[in-house]
């Protein structure tokens, strides 16, 4: 699997998540927490969908912060998070 190469990555972020979940951090606690990691995970973004759904299946934490960042982007896309200008 050519995803291996971002197991690293990958690895790093769901332990941050791991971390934050295991202190009792809601979904906000966790998009804030994480704010340090977004480098990271726009990495694993553009390693393409198919990467990022196998990484996500193999570690829990890290598809728990996908599906927040996915209904963040969502909220964004579709206006019912305003985003200051």
């Amino acid at each position: 699997m050519t995803g291996l190469r971002f197991l690293p990555i990958a690895t790093r972020l769901d332990a941050a998540v791991r971390e934050l979940e295991r202190t009792g951090a809601n979904e906000v606690g966790i998009f804030m927490g994480m704010a340090d990691h977004m480098a990271d995970f726009k990495t694993l973004l553009d390693a393409g969908e198919g990467t990022l759904n196998a990484l996500c299946a193999r570690l829990p934490s890290l598809h728990n912060y996908a599906r927040i960042m996915e209904n963040i982007a969502t909220g964004i896309a579709n206006g019912d998070i305003v985003v200051p200008k």
